[in-house]
């Protein structure tokens, strides 16, 4: 992998964030990432060293079944555990990150331009206001599968240019994401849950094929909810 540091590739700035939430059965995952076109997970949530600046998209999907493995037996997944894997970024260049050397046989993999960051997906309920909240970091929060995000704009603080990076059609990472969310779009509905004896809708996703367990997840029962 490419070494470089800040100085020489400039910091970047990224806004108007698009997200895709969703909780997918493992072989609604292998799917999803066999539809994606060819790209390379890298782990930028920790120190690597060179050889495991990347995961295999085979050790990625391994850990994603442990955690659906996890919720169908009823228990809470450790956040430790996943984190490296689920805080990972996709990408179809390798152009778009470099590693920077922190220490002797230690790097950071830092972004240059756009990548799709992945993050854990939690969420609460609340009923006076009646609304969803996502990406709630607290113990009583519902872990509910991973969000993909990608930015709009972004700028680089070597020209500080505002690139529209969401309308070039030829980035290699916007097709990456579009494609993404195409998948979730046609292989997941927004999340039915029954709350007070009504259904309201979530704006986070659920398999089509994840209904039968997601039923009986631990945790949607701490904001008395239901599928």
């Amino acid at each position: 992998m490419r070494l470089s540091h800040p100085e020489v590739e400039g910091t970047i700035q990224a806004s108007k964030w698009l997200s895709c939430r969703a909780l997918l059965d493992a072989k609604e995952m292998e799917a999803l990432l066999s539809f994606l076109p060819s790209f390379s997970i890298y782990n930028v949530s920790e120190l690597v060293d060179l050889q495991t600046a990347r995961f295999s998209i085979e050790d990625f999907l391994a850990k994603y079944i442990d955690y659906v493995a996890t919720i169908k037996a009823g228990l809470i997944p450790d956040q430790v555990l996943f984190k490296p894997y689920f805080s990972a970024s996709f990408s179809a260049t390798s152009k778009a990150l470099y590693a920077m050397k922190v220490k002797d046989g230690k790097y950071i993999i830092k972004a240059k331009e756009p990548v799709v960051q992945l993050s854990l997906h939690h969420f609460t309920y609340c009923f006076e206001q009646q609304k969803f909240h996502s990406m709630i970091h607290s113990e009583e929060a519902v872990t509910w599968g991973l969000q993909f995000s990608f930015p709009q704009l972004y700028a680089n603080s070597n020209d500080n240019d505002i690139v529209e990076v969401y309308k070039d059609e030829n980035n290699p990472n916007t097709i990456l994401y579009k494609a993404l969310s195409k998948w979730i779009r046609s292989h997941t509905t927004p999340t039915p849950f029954m709350i007070e004896g009504k259904q309201k809708n979530a704006t986070f996703r659920l398999g089509k094929e994840s209904f039968a367990w997601a039923k009986k997840h631990p945790q949607i029962e701490t904001f008395r909810l239901s599928l």
